[in-house]
């Protein structure tokens, strides 16, 4: 750790502790956070706006001195314990979990039923009642969280009975030590491969990173300390130590799934296979508790229902569903979705084929590529999803996913309108924005080049 404290308290001090940048970011962060609903969008893009101004402004400045770099560090430690306080605002997901963690403390699986199976019944769960029912936003849904989220819920029910303000500060603990893990890796990556260490402020004070990661409960970030632990291992030559981290990301989130035909070339065809074993067969153990009968068919209803039913704040899906309609006159999600997603799945089988310098340095490009392209064939792309890109555009010279990143809180506006509804104009300019910046440094520096130092913007 003596890295990471040279970093904190660099020899020539920190400078510059009341810089308009850190007031920028700390005051936008407060209004979305503390004080903005879901349902209110001035406020919401107001919070968002200077807290990109004040980012904007503080990768500008990281890049000057030692010092900077360390006070991006310390603010980026501050406003995760700020977002400590605040209950989640612009998502009532905690209800969810602390309805999933109280079915698994009285001895049912939160997979096994519908929530509003339970309502039916008329069951007398501890805590499992109308009250905590009506707050649900997808009551005739199977949940969708895996091992590594319903052991926390379980936990955070368990620590905090009867509370959901309590429960929601105990996932906001782990999420804050996973996420300040992602800052610390981030630092290690970067100077194991020789690059500049202030790029880990472009996940560490991003300001959708930290509203969504901690201040809404969103597990991506413990997704993305576990992938980047991974990409540790696997960058020192330490493959088994990386399958171990890969399980655990996997058991987190599924996305890294994705990833995985992009490591074949880089580990060779036995080293991959072995490393593909050990993981699934660690996957298989986290995975362990919730398997039995019925947890296969809930997961798949919900997969089914994600890309065939879902759609939020998408791009070219809904080109695609427009030509469907007038094609066939109605809505042709059933079709559309699992074959955009196939076309994703083809799409990174091809480039890990083709992938010119499939190196550990260009690991994280890579990746980036995959991920967005899932995302900009998906039927459903909430703000929090861009976690992981923002987090692999650390270790990438490029910079589209932090225009994403605050050009997807416009999203935020669809739920102003009542009753709800989507704008597409802003989406529009959403996606133009973002695959106008992305095309340019794809120009400037090319998915080949990716192991230059010199950024693309």
């Amino acid at each position: 750790m003596n890295d990471i404290r040279h970093h904190l308290f660099p020899a020539g001090g920190i400078s510059g502790p009341l810089q308009a940048w850190v007031l920028l970011l700390a005051a936008g962060v407060g209004i979305v956070a503390f004080w903005a609903q879901q349902s209110q969008f001035a406020l919401i893009a107001t919070g968002f706006g200077l807290s990109f101004a004040g980012y904007a402004l503080a990768l500008r400045r990281a890049r000057q001195s030692a010092g900077a770099l360390a006070l991006g560090l310390w603010a980026a430690l501050g406003l995760r314990l700020l977002l400590l306080l605040a209950f989640p605002q612009l998502s009532d997901d905690i209800y969810r979990f602390v309805w999933d963690g109280r079915l698994t403390l009285a001895g049912y699986s939160p997979f096994h039923h519908k929530p509003s199976w339970y309502m039916e019944q008329g069951l007398h769960i501890p805590g499992i009642d109308e009250a905590l029912y009506n707050q649900l936003n997808s009551p005739d849904y199977h949940t969708v969280y895996p091992p590594i989220a319903q052991g926390i819920f379980a936990l955070a029910a368990a620590l905090a009975p009867g509370s959901v303000w309590g429960a929601a500060f105990i996932i906001k603990l782990f999420l804050l030590l996973c996420d300040l893990g992602a800052v610390v890796l981030l630092i290690r990556l970067l100077q194991h491969w020789g690059r500049p260490v202030a790029g880990a402020l472009v996940y560490a004070l991003n300001p959708l990173v930290l509203v969504e990661g901690v201040g809404n409960l969103h597990f991506e970030v413990s997704m993305v300390a576990a992938l980047l632990l991974a990409f540790y291992a696997l960058a020192r030559g330490r493959p088994l130590q990386a399958a171990g981290a890969w399980a655990l990301a996997i058991a987190a989130k599924l996305l890294p799934l994705m990833f995985m035909p992009l490591l074949i070339r880089r580990l060779g065809w036995r080293g991959s296979m072995a490393f593909f074993a050990l993981c699934g067969l660690l996957t298989g153990v986290l995975f362990a508790p919730l398997i039995d009968g019925v947890f296969f068919h809930s997961l798949g209803d919900s997969l089914q229902l994600y890309f065939r039913q879902f759609e939020f704040n998408a791009s070219l899906y809904y080109l695609a569903r427009w030509a469907g309609y007038a094609w066939r006159g109605h809505n042709e999600i059933a079709y559309i979705g699992p074959a955009l997603a196939t076309l994703t799945l083809l799409f990174i089988v091809l480039f890990a084929g083709l992938e010119r310098r499939p190196e550990w340095r260009h690991f994280p490009a890579a990746c980036l590529l995959a991920i967005s392209v899932y995302l900009f064939n998906g039927t459903t792309v909430h703000p929090w999803y861009l976690i992981l890109p923002v987090a692999l555009a650390a270790l990438t010279p490029w910079r589209y996913p932090l225009w994403w990143s605050g050009l997807a809180t416009l999203s935020y506006i669809h739920y102003s309108y009542a009753p709800f509804r989507e704008n597409y104009a802003l989406i529009a300019l959403e996606y133009g924005i973002v695959a106008w910046v992305a095309l340019r440094e794809f120009r400037l520096c090319p998915p080949s080049d990716v192991g230059k130092e010199e950024h693309a913007s």
